[in-house]
């Protein structure tokens, strides 16, 4: 548009975006600097009807993803939950088995449709992950196409979508203490004649 909006002119589709996804223009209006467009939210929830998308735009390049924090005297527990059509309902737990108590948890969410990450350190232990719908329909595949993934210390130990009111996966092993040295046998008797 020109003159603050009051004009219009032809526009061109230049790219369709999906939450969480961007586009960039290179040299914006001849500055020399890139021009990106990121769809942040896209909610159809409060009203399916309209959709309301909060975009915003940057002249520069987005910043950079910060490195993760390496996991040091313990194990390293990531889940990654992408949402079906009604995040609200989905909520989950860990609990530490060899303390009985809840380590981690997650939930509800806000935003249908989008991927969820909770990496964090969590002691070297047993452990009992728990995902919940309140719905009782899982997160796959009636309202949508949401699933889970649970890493521990880098290898999948539980994944799905496909449940009712929850799904329970138990990983890892309580620390073992270590045990005594063996006490040496008595000698056998010995006999005097």
């Amino acid at each position: 548009t020109g003159a603050n909006g009051q004009d219009y002119s032809q526009s061109y589709l230049k790219a369709t975006l999906k939450q969480g996804e961007s586009h960039q223009f290179s040299n914006w209006a001849g500055t020399g600097r890139t021009l990106t467009v990121m769809a942040n939210d896209i909610d159809q929830d409060t009203n399916p009807d309209v959709w309301t998308a909060t975009v915003f735009v940057f002249l520069e390049d987005l910043p950079p993803t910060p490195a993760p924090t390496p996991c040091t005297g313990g194990s390293d527990f990531k889940l990654t939950v992408n949402t079906d059509n009604y995040p609200g309902e989905t909520t989950w737990n860990l609990v530490n088995k060899s303390t009985n108590q809840e380590q981690a948890q997650g939930g509800p969410y806000q935003s249908s449709g989008t991927e969820y990450v909770t990496d964090v350190c969590v002691p070297s232990a047993e452990y009992v992950f728990t995902i919940n719908d309140a719905y009782g329909d899982g997160v796959c595949c009636g309202y949508g196409t949401g699933d889970y993934t649970v890493e521990y210390d880098g290898s999948v130990v539980a994944s799905g979508g496909q449940f009712a009111s929850s799904e329970s996966t138990k990983f890892g092993s309580c620390p073992v203490d270590p045990t005594a040295a063996p006490v040496p046998p008595t000698p056998a008797p010995v006999d005097p004649t």
